[in-house]
């Protein structure tokens, strides 16, 4: 049974006779796919195809193809995200409201430029498929976007209103949404 809490190649290790199953191949075949031809011009027949797997493994661990695409968001992001609710933190603990802006965007945007996903080298290709959902505007796409990151922006969010509470909590929505060029998180 796929467990979400586990990476896929793990999952597939264990069940399969193989060193490397099908589905644990199709991880980073989606994700190359996913990022050159995009969400929509993508089928589990191609990933699967792609990969070397049977689209029965395929859907077997993943469920659907949009199963597949959030668990490429998940192994990538949630380290980063992690990063950030720590990182945020500390800077909720800093008294001065101008130091602790500036440490809220720091953040913020520095785990985005030292992700872990860089070390096994799929940090940029990871970057080119973030670039491609967003502008592709799929909703399962913007749907999983949204569900990565909607924690973690709101408490940004909640946390640049608390140093700057003369601003309304709207109006800081709409500068971080023009500052980080991304409309997928639902505030």
């Amino acid at each position: 049974m796929y467990d979400s809490t586990n990476n896929a190649s793990e999952i597939c290790q264990q069940e399969s006779r193989h060193p490397q199953t099908e589905s644990a191949r199709g991880d980073p075949a989606a994700e190359e796919l996913f990022a050159t031809n995009g969400f929509n011009a993508v089928s589990v027949r191609d990933i699967a195809r792609a990969a070397g797997a049977n689209p029965g493994s395929v859907t077997y661990h993943f469920k659907t193809k949009d199963g597949l695409l959030l668990e490429i968001y998940r192994r990538h992001c949630g380290p980063m995200n992690r990063r950030r609710s720590e990182l945020l933190a500390a800077a909720m603990r800093v008294r001065n409201l101008q130091d602790r802006l500036e440490a809220i965007v720091r953040a913020y945007v520095l785990p985005a430029f030292s992700s872990g996903s860089d070390l096994a080298g799929g940090g940029a290709r990871f970057t080119r498929l973030r670039a491609v959902m967003s502008a592709e505007g799929n909703e399962v796409a913007r749907r999983i976007i949204a569900q990565t990151f909607d924690d973690t922006s709101h408490a940004f969010i909640d946390a640049i209103h608390q140093s700057l509470p003369h601003i309304p909590r709207t109006e800081i929505v709409w500068r971080a949404t023009s500052c980080s060029g991304r409309s997928t998180t639902r505030w």
